[in-house]
């Protein structure tokens, strides 16, 4: 039936979301009732109920931070997706952000505006002329640091207009 398909595909994205932040260390925990739980939160529109469950895929795991951040960018191209692992924190210890995700991964979309060495700088990007970046359907300062999607994958919607 095509809800269970859904559900399965939902269930299938949490998990890899989950393995990609902390190894599944805390799906591995959930019990068959909590998936259930997860799901009929997220499908009744049920928030409180999803939340229950979901906060604890959102959370770090002894204050480290996630192994990688599991992201999706919907080039909007062939209805094709980019999805590889980036790390949240840079060499020096600080928190990646949204314009250096694009910058490592879909260049033609970004445009570096500094050009310091300096490691102290946090490098400003802005979107090249044409292009759209969006999370949730709103258009996201290329600053941002992380905002999850509700089976916890940070959705990117990149478009080019002409």
């Amino acid at each position: 039936n095509l809800e269970e398909i859904v559900r399965s595909s939902f269930i299938h994205n949490v998990k890899e979301a989950g393995y990609m932040k902390h190894r599944g260390a805390v799906m591995m925990h959930l019990l068959p009732d909590q998936h259930t739980q997860l799901w009929r939160g997220l499908h009744r529109d049920k928030f409180d109920d999803f939340w229950k469950i979901n906060h604890r895929l959102m959370e770090h795991i002894d204050n480290a931070p996630y192994r990688c951040i599991p992201f999706r960018i919907y080039t909007g191209i062939h209805d094709r997706y980019i999805q590889k692992f980036f790390k949240p924190m840079t060499k020096d210890e600080k928190l990646t952000t949204l314009g250096q995700l694009l910058k490592q991964f879909m260049s033609e979309c970004v445009v570096e505006l500094d050009d310091s060495e300096d490691p102290d700088i946090i490098k400003s990007y802005e979107v090249t002329e044409g292009y759209k970046v969006k999370i949730h359907g709103i258009e996201t300062p290329l600053t941002h640091q992380y905002s999850g999607y509700r089976n916890t994958f940070h959705m990117l919607i990149t478009s080019f207009t002409s």
